[in-house]
């Protein structure tokens, strides 16, 4: 994975009483882009000061400080300047619930070790990819299916719907992949684990499209009101620690959002 995480590489073995009782193992691995607190301090796999509770993260959280904020409110006090910290937190606060709260790209493995219990989860849109397999062997997943590969040599036959859909349309529909024992974890869905149980995958979101309470009267206002909603989402994307820039296609989008961006 060190082509998509070049910045810092790290592995966690999770061990504990719980893990031990079903002789089982648990593992953590992350290549990370450095983008919010590329300091050590920010490295992953991240762990809370206990030892108790894991994370894999890969993404960004748009929303993270006022997650913070609110966890703070709490009595939870934090470590780390980024949005890591924060998810850790969160998931360790409020479990499955805390994936609503986020708003951002994202794709996590949360661990906790003294349960042997945790969840994987993914973003509203997917925009961060995770695929797993899940067979009496246990739980394996990854970002990429030439990972999950190397995790499950034994990948099976090829998925012939999959590739007829592959073929037809382009894609492939959720939650199948090119291979029959290769599962992707859908968008806005958590797939939650208890030692060597397995659940279904569930949806955790609800894409709800708001009505303006006060819909434009004319096209200037409504003209008013898409530039104030594009220039407070590219406000909240800016967030980082490090230099940015915008890939340009020419078309009206991109130089929207990048004139938003100046």
């Amino acid at each position: 994975m060190r082509h998509r995480g070049p910045d810092q590489q790290g592995t966690r073995i999770v061990d504990s009483d719980a893990i031990r009782s079903l002789e089982a193992q648990v593992g953590l691995g992350v290549a990370r882009l450095s983008i919010l607190d590329p300091t050590p301090a920010g490295d992953q796999p991240m762990s809370d000061p206990t030892g108790r509770y894991h994370l894999a993260f890969n993404g960004e959280i748009y929303n993270f400080k006022s997650v913070r904020h609110e966890l703070q409110q709490e009595g939870i006090s934090f470590l780390t300047s980024g949005d890591t910290e924060a998810v850790l937190q969160a998931c360790i606060r409020w479990g499955m619930q805390a994936v609503p709260k986020l708003s951002g790209m994202f794709a996590f493995a949360f661990v906790d070790g003294d349960t042997c219990t945790g969840f994987l989860a993914r973003d509203r849109f997917g925009v961060k990819p995770l695929v797993y397999s899940h067979d009496e062997t246990g739980l394996r997943f990854a970002s990429e299916i030439a990972t999950l590969r190397l995790l499950v040599p034994d990948c099976g036959d090829i998925d012939q719907t999959a590739l007829l859909q592959h073929l037809r349309y382009g894609y492939i529909a959720h939650p199948r992949t090119l291979y029959r024992s290769f599962r992707r974890l859908a968008p806005g869905h958590v797939l939650e684990f208890n030692g060597t149980t397995i659940c279904d995958p569930r949806p955790v979101f609800d894409i709800v499209v708001p009505v303006a309470k006060e819909p434009p009267q004319d096209i200037n206002a409504a003209s008013r009101w898409i530039r104030r909603k594009l220039a407070s989402a590219i406000i909240d994307h800016r967030i980082s620690d490090v230099p940015i820039g915008a890939f340009l296609s020419g078309g009206l989008d991109s130089s929207i959002i990048v004139a938003e961006l100046a």
